[in-house]
């Protein structure tokens, strides 16, 4: 409990920089903050359409429809009212607003919460695909083994190391 909570407090520093000099963020570089309280998203009025439209520079229709079929986001889904959508379906929301705004930086909270097995796959594969940098936290050791880092960061020790395969037991537990 304690690692997840240091290592979120780290996510959540680096996803709003700090003024003293520590990481530094490339300027023109935009961060995607993914939270398993989806915090991100509108709850009161937006309808899930409307909300992934907002973040597109350039909204074209069969972007976005075909984005949102690749998160599993039917047709009923997309005239829906976010706050009115159970947990598993706001965090697919989540992730193809993630998606339609293009991020350089993903920091991804728990990205597997509320995700059935199948959402999972879909977010996996999203996200093998991804080309920026990409910060997570996670305790599926599925969803871990599958994007394959490159390094972690254990704390409280405050070490990072190259990620092998059997360090798998330290980051689930």
């Amino acid at each position: 409990m304690v690692r997840t909570a240091l290592a979120k407090a780290a996510c959540l520093k680096l996803s709003h920089p700090p003024s003293h000099k520590g990481a530094i963020i490339q300027p023109g570089v935009r961060v995607g903050y993914y939270r398993q309280d989806f915090s991100t998203l509108n709850f009161s009025d937006d309808i899930v359409y409307d909300s992934l439209a907002e973040v597109m520079e350039k909204p074209i229709e069969e972007n976005l429809r075909s984005t949102a079929a690749g998160f599993l986001l039917s047709g009923e889904v997309m005239k829906t009212k976010i706050g009115s959508l159970s947990e598993g379906q706001k965090g697919l929301v989540a992730f193809c607003w993630l998606v339609l705004q293009k991020p350089g930086l993903l920091i991804l909270d728990e990205p597997t919460t509320y995700l059935d097995m199948q959402s999972q796959r879909v977010i996996l594969e999203a996200l093998k695909s991804y080309k920026g940098a990409m910060l997570f936290v996670s305790h599926t050791e599925e969803f871990i083994e599958g994007l394959t880092p490159s390094r972690m960061l254990l704390l409280p020790e405050n070490t990072i190391k190259y990620w092998l395969p059997k360090d798998l037991s330290q980051v689930t537990a």
